[in-house]
């Protein structure tokens, strides 16, 4: 297994008081961390467009995994986390207010006053989606009202913080299921 104070250190990450140990079987395929491990693999090949909220979230996802697959601790009944309103609306500002930049969950938890594994709980269970996911649509909303207007793509992209044009587009089809362009054409005046 995987020494205590490594599994420690796991457990502290996601908000939790101990944890006992990892005993991982060599050989043993994990379609779970596959899956993780595939959607690291954009944000290796392209840092620059890998927002750190997404990094902190997959990273939150692996260790999560690691701890419930793996750990030798008693699984406890997930208590419903929620936001208060205040702490919901003070998130979504701080999203909207920095939509464009580049921030942690630490960041955006700090907001709120909450540890940033206690807050990515509570916004899921609060609002029905992850911050970034929050982030994301949010994004995809705002570059639908632009696309209205006579800015080009590009300056569009820039705008919302996206890495490229293609970043965007990218995110865009993700979202909408037709690029920028084809959907300005369609819903333009």
């Amino acid at each position: 297994g995987i020494p205590k104070n490594d599994s420690a250190f796991i457990g502290r990450a996601l908000g939790l008081a101990e944890t006992v140990g990892l005993h991982l079987q060599q050989g043993n395929q994990d379609p779970v961390m596959l899956a993780l491990s595939q959607a690291l693999l954009p944000a290796l090949a392209m840092p620059e467009s890998a927002h750190r909220m997404f990094l902190d979230q997959l990273h939150l996802a692996i260790l999560s995994h690691l701890l419930q697959r793996y750990g030798t601790v008693e699984a406890r009944p997930m208590l419903q986390r929620l936001l208060s309103a205040r702490q919901e609306a003070m998130a979504k500002d701080f999203i909207r207010a920095h939509h464009n930049q580049d921030f942690s969950l630490a960041e955006l938890a700090a907001v709120c006053g909450l540890s940033r594994s206690y807050f990515i709980r509570a916004f899921r269970q609060t609002v029905g989606v992850t911050p970034y996911r929050w982030l994301m649509e949010y994004k995809i909303g705002r570059a639908k009202e632009l696309l209205l207007g006579d800015q080009t793509i590009a300056e569009i992209a820039a705008e919302l913080g996206f890495a490229d044009q293609s970043h965007m587009g990218r995110s865009f089809v993700r979202a909408v299921g037709l690029p920028p362009s084809l959907w300005r054409k369609l819903y333009k005046n």
